[in-house]
């Protein structure tokens, strides 16, 4: 691997530090998730009363992030058919002005 582009970037997460690598300029995109990641796990501490093991706490957690990230996709899919269907359409009329001309 090249490391010219690679920077190595501490975080915290539950107490726990971690030092990862990462592409340069991402450092700060990795602080601030794991930040998110802190403030997600104690919200769900809180919403389960703080009875649940941190590992099925974040079990839950990871559960949302993905349902979040699947919702996230069908919404763009859904975004991006209807621009494809609109520059379709836009194609179709250009053709015929093409033709008429």
């Amino acid at each position: 691997m090249d490391q010219s582009g690679v920077e190595k970037v501490e975080i915290e997460i539950q107490q726990n530090k971690f030092t990862i690598n990462c592409t340069t300029g991402e450092s700060d995109a990795y602080r601030k998730a794991a930040k998110m990641l802190n403030r997600d796990i104690a919200e769900m501490q809180k919403l389960t009363n703080h009875r649940l093991p941190i590992e099925q706490v974040l079990g839950l957690v990871a559960v949302n992030y993905c349902k979040e990230n699947l919702t996230k996709d069908t919404e763009f899919k859904k975004e991006t058919d209807a621009f494809k269907s609109r520059v379709g359409s836009l194609m179709k009329k250009l053709d015929k002005i093409g033709a008429d001309i």
